[in-house]
């Protein structure tokens, strides 16, 4: 078949791209469906959602590893209830780790059956949500005395969450992968609308 093959749908022309078996669609200078533009919306929302919840549990749970850390329980409003004997806190750590890969999992293996351009948007999503919470975290947005720890009840609720998150490396790691795997993905359609363009001409 060769390394790609133009069709037209309507008002959308679509190149199809061979990848492991299976065929990636693009629109290229079309506007797509409204079927389209609305998939493509909710996993921009799904995306931003995601980021939510990645960032608030391991915020939670980075909260927690203090208090297994240094002797404390913590209540879900980050409020000391309770001294235990401190040790290393594994669970959490794991946990967080655990998070980190199932989160790159979803992205960016288990929607390779996704069409391109929904990948990027769900991926997209995640990745502006992300950096905006870090940003909230590391700016001390809405938190009086920012640089003050859990322990002494400045950060209380999801802004303790959210800002302890803001410190986490395996936030940051997984941000700059997913980025890495956008760019990546935009530089790979840019050389293959070279080549094609290029073959067209012979």
């Amino acid at each position: 078949m060769g390394l790609s093959t133009t069709a037209r749908l309507g008002y959308v022309e679509l190149d199809r791209v061979p990848r492991g078996g299976r065929y990636l669609s693009e629109a290229r200078g079309r506007p797509l469906s409204k079927n389209h533009t609305l998939r493509i919306s909710v996993l921009i929302l799904a995306g931003l959602l995601a980021s939510l919840v990645y960032i608030l549990a391991v915020g939670l749970l980075t909260v927690q590893a203090i208090g297994v850390r240094d002797g404390a329980v913590f209540d879900l409003t980050n409020a000391v209830v309770a001294i235990a004997e401190p040790h290393v806190p594994y669970l959490q750590m794991i946990s967080i780790m655990l998070l980190g890969l199932l989160v790159a999992y979803v992205l960016l293996v288990g929607t390779r059956n996704r069409e391109l351009l929904e990948r990027m948007a769900l991926s997209g999503g995640f990745s502006v949500g992300t950096a905006s919470l870090l940003v909230y975290s590391f700016a001390g947005l809405g938190v009086p005395r920012s640089n003050m720890s859990v322990m002494e009840s400045e950060l209380v609720g999801w802004k303790g969450w959210i800002y302890k998150a803001g410190s986490d490396s395996s936030a940051h790691l997984l941000l700059a992968l997913i980025l890495g795997w956008m760019l990546l993905q935009v530089l790979q359609a840019s050389r293959t609308s070279q080549l094609t363009e290029a073959k067209s001409i012979q």
